[in-house]
């Protein structure tokens, strides 16, 4: 069974002279919810800029423990990086080898939709899900997050 990397509270920011703060509350669960993940992990965050070429600007490592039922993180990125664009990326190994060889990952990532690195910033509610396909291409689908199962995609 897939579970899905899920914000339970999308991002926001905070920032000062010298770092901009990113905080979130995930779950790793299944897509209704009614089952999380049951196993120890790692999973990394990622802050990707929103421009080509994408560079990742800050990363980070959480355990979510097969005891959890959320996991709240805050990421830090310098301060020099003010007023990009960036998406916030949340993922694990296993998923990311998974998607580059177009398998079906067992833990479905999550992206947070482009918002700007600057003080007091909170993300839309609709989070991305990538998937790449046997010729390569990569399909994006957007969903809004919450608990209601008439929010998302199937």
């Amino acid at each position: 069974m897939v579970h899905y990397i899920r914000f339970l509270r999308t991002p926001q920011t905070n920032a000062s002279k010298k770092s901009i703060d990113i905080s979130a509350v995930v779950a790793v669960a299944t897509d209704l919810g009614d089952s999380l993940y049951p196993g120890d992990i790692d999973l990394a965050v990622e802050v990707v800029e929103g421009n080509h070429p994408y560079e990742t600007l800050c990363t980070s490592l959480l355990e979510w423990k097969s005891t959890s039922r959320a996991l709240k993180f805050t990421i830090q990125c310098p301060g020099k990086y003010i007023s990009r664009p960036v998406l916030l990326h949340v993922t694990t190994k296993e998923t990311s080898d998974a998607l580059k060889s177009l398998s079906v990952p067992k833990i479905l990532d999550v992206w947070s939709v482009e918002f700007p690195l600057s003080d007091k910033q909170r993300t839309e509610p609709i989070v991305e899900r990538q998937l790449w396909i046997r010729n390569k291409s990569r399909i994006r689908i957007r969903e809004e997050t919450g608990e209601s199962i008439a929010r998302h995609i199937w």
